[in-house]
């Protein structure tokens, strides 16, 4: 057993994932628009997010860091060292 209890075949599966997202980030993902999630900015303009957020696969980050502008204790968090990377930029 590995890490979190993996065993062996299920810790190079988990790094195979990481490595394709990675990998997605030799070029802008699909997922990445450059600025908030519209969907999310509605959501809080409607009231509907407050409290701590945790914004899990947050990329680069821009939603995150829409909503920490709005006042809202928000954590963004991914497993894509490069994502992170252009996230602290």
């Amino acid at each position: 057993m590995g890490l979190f209890g993996l065993d062996k075949t299920k810790m190079v599966w988990a790094d195979d994932a990481r490595l394709r997202f990675e990998n997605r980030y030799e070029r802008q993902p699909s997922w990445e628009v450059g600025r908030p999630q519209p969907a999310f900015i509605a959501l809080h303009q409607r009231g509907l997010i407050s409290g701590r957020v945790l914004d899990a696969g947050c990329g680069t980050g821009e939603t995150a860091l829409y909503l920490a502008g709005q006042d809202i204790d928000v954590w963004g968090l991914d497993i894509s060292s490069t994502a992170i990377g252009m996230a602290r930029e």
